[in-house]
């Protein structure tokens, strides 16, 4: 600054010449960070991670949802968290591109009324039209369509 007029000093350079390195995080390998779910599109969710102090709805990176099972043909099981949940950002490798939401976390269980019921199941039946898990000794099953 000189008499009161910031002067800035310009280096034009071509494409090629602004090239930097990849910066690596090699402690990013194998954790995960929790965060809230802000919102969900077919196998992708955008998340308030538990490390930022604000995020906007709009602003939030979309990051791949994992699943237990997926198949050719975009068939297999699909589960996604729901807007509020809890989960976890995980970061397989050191690359920050390569970070996958893996699983939810469940939080306020003593609110839940279903806490503490047990449930076994003790058949599971999976034919190209449907899938059944239940008690058929109770005949009580929860269904999904295939």
């Amino acid at each position: 600054m000189q008499q009161g007029v910031l002067t800035y000093e310009y280096h034009l350079l071509s494409k090629a010449g602004i090239r930097q390195e990849r910066l690596n995080i090699p402690s990013l390998s194998g954790t995960a960070i929790e965060g809230k779910v802000l919102e969900v599109k077919k196998d992708q969710v955008r998340l308030y991670l538990s490390i930022d102090k604000a995020q906007k709805k709009e602003e939030a990176t979309w990051f791949s949802l994992a699943t237990p099972y997926t198949a050719e043909g975009h068939s297999g099981f699909y589960s996604p968290p729901e807007e509020g949940d809890s989960v976890h950002l995980a970061f397989p490798t050191h690359r920050e591109e390569a970070a996958v939401v893996r699983h939810s976390v469940r939080k306020g269980s003593d609110s839940n009324p279903r806490y503490g019921h047990r449930c076994f199941v003790r058949a599971f039946h999976c034919d190209n039209l449907s899938l059944n898990i239940g008690d058929p000794v109770k005949n009580k099953t929860a269904g999904a369509t295939c």
